[in-house]
């Protein structure tokens, strides 16, 4: 009886740390697809560099997508924060997710980067493909 007590203990504890692992990946996947979105050349190409100029952090909408990114996330020294659509402050520039699907080897997200420019609302969609190689991501399709 002491044995298959210690199996199941022993059982629980092997499931809990495989889920652990398992939620660290998704978080350090997260974290890397991120900042492959919010930096990516492409995009930045397109907006203004008076716009630029404003984002002095990364502001995503939290809504429709469950982001499970570092809660201390920085990328090029400017934090990352989700905000809810109160939050939303006139003029400033923010990331609008729609889908974020991670597999093993591959992420496909598409998201929006909403700003105002003299007065006027203007939208940039982007859908990227990415594909693992040797643990690192990289962009294989996207458009703009």
């Amino acid at each position: 009886m002491k044995n298959f007590y210690f199996l199941i203990v022993f059982t629980t504890l092997i499931l809990f740390s495989a889920n652990s692992l398992f939620a660290q990946q998704r978080i350090n996947t997260e974290d890397k697809i991120i900042e492959s979105c919010l930096t990516f050349p492409p995009l930045l190409e397109k907006i203004p560099t008076m716009v630029k100029e404003q984002i002095m952090e990364y502001l995503i909408l939290d809504h429709g997508v469950e982001f499970q990114f570092s809660p201390n996330l920085k990328i090029d020294g400017k934090s990352v924060s989700l905000i809810s659509k109160d939050q939303l402050v006139q003029n400033k520039p923010y990331f609008d997710f729609f889908t974020l699907n991670i597999e093993v080897d591959k992420v496909v997200t598409t998201y929006y980067l909403t700003y105002n420019l003299d007065n006027e609302e203007h939208i940039i969609p982007v859908t990227i493909h990415f594909e693992k190689k040797d643990l690192d991501w990289k962009v294989i399709n996207y458009t703009i």
